[in-house]
C-alpha cells in the first residue's frame, strides 16, 4: 500500500523523503502512518523500477534535497495499484479499500465501476463470513463482532453510493 500512496502523493506534488512522510500523515493519518523506514525503502523500490525520478538540489543552508516526481511508467503503474485485488486479510481491507477509493478519481468512470464492484464483493464476502461465527460467541466476542459487521455494512452503504454517482 505504501507504493500507492507514495505515486498518489506523486502525481500531485513534488516531494522529498520527508515531504512524502508529512503528506502521507496529512492526507492518509486516519488509515495508516508509515514512518521514514517504510517509505525510505519504497521511495528506492519505486525509482529502480521507473516508477519514479529524483532530482537533487541544494537549499539556501547548504543541505542537499532529493525531489521525487512520478513518471508517466509510474501514472500506469499506480493506476493498476488502485484496481488491483485487495487483500484477503480482514484486519487490512477496510483501510486499504478505503484508500484506494480517495485515490479512485485518477481512474475512468468504467474503471471506477469494476473497483466499486470488486470492493463491494470482498466486503460482502467478509461480511457472511464474520456473520456466520457470531451465533456461538461469548458476550464479548459478541458486541465485537456486531461493530465489524456494523463497519461492513457502512461500507457497502458506501460503495452503493458511489456506484450509482458513477452510473447516475
Amino acid at each position: 500500500m505504501i507504493e500507492l500512496l507514495i505515486l498518489y502523493l506523486l502525481n500531485k506534488y513534488q516531494l522529498t523523503m520527508y515531504g512524502t512522510q508529512k503528506k502521507i500523515a496529512e492526507d492518509f493519518a486516519i488509515y495508516t502512518k508509515p514512518g521514514i523506514g517504510t517509505i525510505k525503502p519504497a521511495l528506492v523500490r519505486l525509482e529502480e523500477k521507473g516508477f519514479i525520478t529524483s532530482r537533487r538540489s541544494i537549499s539556501n543552508g547548504g543541505r542537499v534535497s532529493v525531489y521525487y516526481t512520478i513518471t508517466p511508467a509510474g501514472m500506469e503503474e499506480l493506476k493498476r495499484l488502485i484496481v488491483a485485488r485487495t487483500s484477503d486479510n480482514p484486519v487490512k481491507f477496510l483501510n486499504t479499500a478505503r484508500i484506494k477509493l480517495i485515490c479512485a478519481s485518477l481512474l475512468t468512470p468504467q474503471e471506477q465501476v469494476k473497483l466499486i464492484d470488486q470492493l463491494k464483493l470482498k466486503a460482502e464476502t467478509l461480511y457472511n463470513k464474520t456473520a456466520g461465527k457470531i451465533e456461538s460467541a461469548d458476550f464479548y466476542y459478541k458486541m465485537v463482532t456486531d461493530n465489524q459487521l456494523q463497519e461492513y455494512k457502512n461500507f457497502m452503504s458506501l460503495l452503493e453510493g458511489m456506484r450509482n454517482g458513477c452510473t447516475g
